[in-house]
């Protein structure tokens, strides 16, 4: 075995320790032992490993909803290019409140009821677009990286059928936009959720 295979695989093993005794140790400070532990190798146990995956994977963002419009949720957006129907004629603003935004990926194309189906199944509901406005003003990178979409506020326009709320990422530069719900978004979309 090659020598920087050989430091490759040390590398690896030292850090699975660390995450196994980092657990360890949070398992003890729980009052739990190692049995506990060994649950983790059992197949009847695997929806834990699956949590705590999804734990790791996640990303979340705190955000925190204003007693603000929605025109004045778009300006602190800073967007190099904003779809002029995102505003407070067509769309109603949140409550102020604090969440904890998801963005979640599937790695396919999928239409929005679909979505809607496996965020239920998972106990997560679509953000709404205030909330998505606030993720946008609070973590400008993001929209840097991927087009994020909010499902969970729609407008009825009355020849094009509901429409959603998606950040769109071009090179330098942050679009907000509209499309029509029953769009089957590409594969690398995030969609802003909140889990219940």
């Amino acid at each position: 075995m090659a020598k920087n295979t050989v430091s490759a695989v040390a590398s690896k093993l030292r850090l699975l320790a660390s995450v196994l005794s980092l657990l360890s140790e949070e398992v003890r400070k729980r009052g739990g032992t190692d049995d506990y532990l060994y649950r983790l190798s059992r197949p009847d146990h695997r929806e834990i490993l699956v949590e705590m995956a999804k734990l790791i994977v996640d990303d979340v963002y705190p955000v925190e909803v204003y007693q603000v419009t929605i025109d004045q949720l778009v300006e602190l957006g800073c967007y190099d290019v904003a779809n002029s129907k995102i505003n407070d004629k067509h769309f109603t603003v949140d409550q102020p409140h604090k969440c904890n935004i998801l963005l979640k990926h599937f790695d396919k194309k999928m239409d929005a009821d679909a979505v809607l189906r496996v965020l239920d199944a998972e106990g997560l509901r679509p953000a709404t677009v205030s909330e998505l406005l606030a993720l946008s003003a609070k973590y400008p990178d993001l929209l840097h990286q991927f087009n994020i979409a909010a499902l969970g506020s729609t407008w009825e326009h009355p020849r094009y059928c509901r429409r959603v709320v998606y950040i769109r990422h071009l090179p330098g530069e942050r679009r907000l936009e509209l499309t029509l719900r029953l769009f089957s978004w590409r594969a690398s979309t995030r969609f802003a959720v909140v889990r219940e």
